[in-house]
C-alpha cells in the first residue's frame, strides 16, 4: 500500500493539529514554511493537482509538521506511521474525546493517572454491562 505525496500530506493536516486542536489552515503552514509554500500550492498538494514538490518543499513541509523529510519517501516508516495513525484519526474525530485528551495535557502526572484509572473503570463497568 503505496500512500501518494497527496494522502501523505493529508495525514500530516489531520495528524498534526495546531495548538488549540485544530488543523492548520493553509495560510498558517505557508507562513510556518517561511514562505516556501503559498497557501495555494499547498491547496493544489492536498487536492492532488501538484503531484510531485521539490526537495525545498517537502523539507520545509517535514519542518513545519516536526517529521523527518524521509517520512515522505520512506514507505515502510510511512506504511508504520498509517496503520497507528488511522486509530489516533478515529480518536481526533470524537468531539468528546479529543477534549478530554487537550485538557489532560494540562494536568499532572498525579492527575493523568487518576483520569486513567476512572476511564479504565468506566471501561470495566460498560463491560460489564453489555454482559449482563
Amino acid at each position: 500500500m503505496n500512500k501518494t505525496i497527496t494522502e501523505k500530506i493529508n495525514f500530516l493536516f489531520s495528524s498534526k493539529l495546531s495548538p488549540d486542536g485544530d488543523e492548520y489552515t493553509y495560510e498558517e503552514a505557508a507562513k510556518g514554511t517561511d514562505g516556501v509554500l503559498s497557501p495555494s500550492y499547498i491547496w493544489n498538494l492536498r487536492k492532488g493537482k501538484k503531484k510531485n514538490p521539490s526537495k525545498d518543499k517537502i523539507v520545509a513541509l517535514a519542518h513545519f509538521f516536526n517529521v523527518s523529510p524521509s517520512f515522505f519517501f520512506d514507505e515502510g516508516n510511512a506504511e508504520k506511521t498509517f496503520e497507528i495513525d488511522e486509530r489516533i484519526k478515529n480518536i481526533i474525530n470524537d468531539p468528546k474525546v479529543k477534549q478530554i485528551a487537550l485538557r489532560a495535557l494540562e494536568l499532572n502526572e498525579r492527575n493523568k493517572d487518576f483520569i486513567l484509572t476512572l476511564v479504565e473503570k468506566a471501561k470495566e463497568l460498560a463491560e460489564q454491562e453489555s454482559e449482563d
